[in-house]
Formats: structure tokens, C-alpha cells, sequence
């Protein structure tokens, strides 16, 4: 018998009133959840019989403890199992960055996905043997998307796609024991982008959007957005707050504008889960999709999950052949990520980017997506 979504947030919530708190700080002794990470979430997590739900809920209640589970200072990203040799080295940057910063890091192969699925949760092998027999040009990315929802579900911390560089430590988004967190968040669409996202173990948002591709026959056809993507996990948040009676920050699918915070703050929380906003007043960025500045990200927009014939176009550089200009260009974007949270992927190897010789306009013309400053 495969676990529900009930079931699970039954398991995880105890008592689901305090969750109706629009912004709130979070209780920490409302919450029956896993034991901390001192305790190995981790291992608790993959040790639950899913398959067997009935039957294990008497102890696995038993073995939880009566405190909000730790966000862990760990930063995962997938790479595939041959990734090309710009991508391995912006992400080998990132990681440098990361462990300076007192984070550790995961590198995830598709071989390493497969053998915790395999082991793990065997519950999810179909949907991962029907991705990676897909022959579609966003293969990679769907196997990407799938696979970063399990790793967020299974360890906890923080998920950053490949082309995203932490210049500056990302302790905002494990500093709330038990809350998962979106930063980006492109309401008047509809989506909840999955390029970055923080929780802790088991939390059932990441379970939720298991369930939602592990019970999509068609996981591999169709839009990617929808399908694995940053729709799907909108309906998954959505999903989350009918199911543990939790007041929405915005019901994302239902296509609006997220709401004004209260504060001078660049985050929205309700209950368990935290939206990115802008501190920005504009309404363009009233979305949250000025937040990554904010926390000191920059992202390169690889676009590596787009196919041909949909009017976006993958992001092409000299930096895809010339790889020794890459440390340079994102050394000169980690410097100036709060001026420019947009660093373009393209623009990596354009010298005069690099240049101290030059004035700071001379440096920014044609270099960057260019944005309200803060």
C-alpha cells in the first residue's frame, strides 16, 4: 500500500491549527516530526516502509520526537552521469564557495539516484526507469527535476541547479527548523520554480510532488513545466495546504499576485512553508523572482531543460569551449551578485566584463540583465 498524502502529513503534523498563521513565527513543539539530523533524519527517512504503511505507522510514531526537524547545512546538486566540462566546473566554483561557507556538498550522479531508489524506495523505480528510458531532448532535466525532490525528501538542505553560484553563505534558507522554502516564486503563471529550494527531511511538500509524478503515467510526455517542473510543484503547494489545513500564502495555480508583505522582508510564511518576495516595491517584482540577489545568488540561465521549437532558446557561451575564462567571470559576478543577481551565461567571456581597467558602466554595458538595484 503507497502512502498518501494524507497520511504522510497526518504523520508529520500533530496538531494542524497553529498552521493556519498567515506569516507567523513557526511553534516548535507543535510539530510531531523525525528525529533531528544529530539523529540521523536521514536514515529515519529512508528506513520507512511505504510500502507497508499501516503496518509501520505504530512504530515509526514512536520513534519520532517532539521538535521541529533541522534544515542541514547541506547543499545538493545533480550533474547527470557525463555532464560537459563547463558545467562540471561551475558547479566544482560553487561548491568551493559552499564549503567555504561552512556548508557541505553533494554531488548526485543519476548512478547514485538510482541506487537509492532501488534500495530506498523501490515505490518510485517505475516512474524513474519511465524517465530515463525517454529519448526526448528534456530528458535530463525531467530525470533532474525528479531527482532533486527525492534528495530534498531524503537528506534535507538546500538544492541549487548546477547554474546557480552561492557567492555569499545561504544560511537564510536553513535557519527555520522544519520549513521548506521557494524562493522563487512566478505567481501570475502559476509555477513555483524548483531551481532553488531548502528543507528539511521528509518534509511532505517534497513527498507530495513524488506522489504527483510517481502516479503520472505520461511523466515523460507532455510539458516538461507540468509534468516536473515548477507547474507541478505548484499544484504540490497547493496540494500541501488544503491537506494540512494550512492558510495559503497564495494559491499559486489560481494565477495571481503573491501578497504584499507586512514588513520590509523578503519573505512570505505560512505554517511549514516560505515564499520568496521581493523588498522591492515594484509590482513586477512582487512575484519573488527578485529574491536571489537578495540572498546573494546569481544565476547563469542555462536553460539546459528547453527543446527546440518552444521560443526559448538555450544559453551559449565561449565559456562552453574556453574554460579557463570562467573562474574570472564568476569571480567578477560574485563581486557585484547584490548589484546583479542576473549574471548571464552568454556574457561569460566577454573581457571587458573582467576588466579593471575599465569604469563600472564601461563593465556593465551588455553584461548583464540589467534590474531595479536595491
Amino acid at each position: 500500500l503507497f502512502i498518501t498524502g494524507s497520511a504522510i502529513l497526518l504523520l508529520y503534523i500533530t496538531n494542524a491549527r497553529w498552521h493556519q498563521s498567515s506569516s507567523a513565527a513557526v511553534s516548535q513543539q507543535s510539530l510531531l516530526a523525525p528525529t533531528t539530523p544529530s539523529s540521523s533524519s536521514a536514515a529515519a527517512a529512508s528506513s520507512f516502509p511505504f510500502d507497508q504503511f499501516h503496518r509501520g505507522m505504530q512504530k515509526f510514531n514512536k520513534d519520532i520526537g517532539a521538535t521541529l526537524p533541522e534544515v542541514p547545512k547541506i547543499i545538493h546538486f545533480t550533474l547527470g552521469d557525463n555532464p560537459p566540462n563547463h558545467q562540471f566546473r561551475v558547479v566544482k566554483y560553487s561548491a568551493k564557495l559552499a564549503e567555504s561557507n561552512g556548508f557541505r556538498v553533494m554531488l548526485h550522479r543519476d548512478k547514485d539516484v538510482a541506487a537509492l531508489i532501488h534500495s530506498k524506495y523501490k515505490v518510485l523505480i517505475e516512474p524513474w526507469e519511465k524517465l530515463q528510458s525517454n529519448e526526448k531532448e528534456d530528458r535530463g532535466a525531467r530525470i533532474g527535476d525528479f531527482a532533486r525532490m527525492l534528495l530534498l525528501y531524503h537528506y534535507g538542505g538546500v538544492y541549487l541547479d548546477g547554474d546557480m553560484i552561492p557567492c555569499q553563505p545561504l544560511n537564510e534558507l536553513v535557519e527555520l527548523p522544519g520549513v521548506a522554502t521557494f524562493p522563487l516564486v512566478n505567481a501570475p503563471v502559476g509555477q513555483i520554480l524548483n531551481s532553488i529550494m531548502s528543507g528539511p527531511a521528509r518534509h511532505p511538500v517534497f513527498w507530495l510532488a513524488l506522489n504527483r509524478m510517481r502516479l503520472d503515467h505520461d511523466i515523460a510526455g507532455g510539458s516538461i513545466l507540468g509534468k516536473t517542473g515548477p507547474i507541478m510543484l505548484a499544484f504540490s503547494v497547493d496540494e500541501y495546504w488544503k491537506l494540512s489545513n494550512t492558510r495559503p500564502i497564495a494559491e499559486v495555480r489560481e494565477k495571481g499576485w503573491l501578497p504584499a508583505p507586512r514588513t520590509r522582508t523578503k519573505w512570505l510564511q505560512s505554517g511549514l512553508i516560505r515564499f520568496g518576495a521581493s523588498m522591492r516595491e515594484s509590482l513586477e517584482h512582487s512575484r519573488g523572482m527578485a529574491t536571489l540577489g537578495e540572498i546573494g545568488l546569481i544565476h547563469l540561465h542555462w536553460r539546459t531543460w528547453v527543446t527546440k521549437g518552444n521560443g526559448v532558446e538555450t544559453k551559449y557561451s565561449r565559456c562552453d569551449k574556453e574554460l579557463t575564462l570562467i573562474k574570472p567571470f564568476l569571480d567578477y559576478s560574485c563581486e557585484h551578485v547584490r548589484e546583479r543577481d542576473n549574471a548571464k551565461w552568454s556574457n561569460c567571456g566577454d573581457g571587458h566584463l573582467h576588466s579593471g581597467m575599465q569604469t563600472m558602466n564601461q563593465r556593465l554595458q551588455g553584461g548583464f540583465h540589467r534590474g531595479p538595484l536595491p
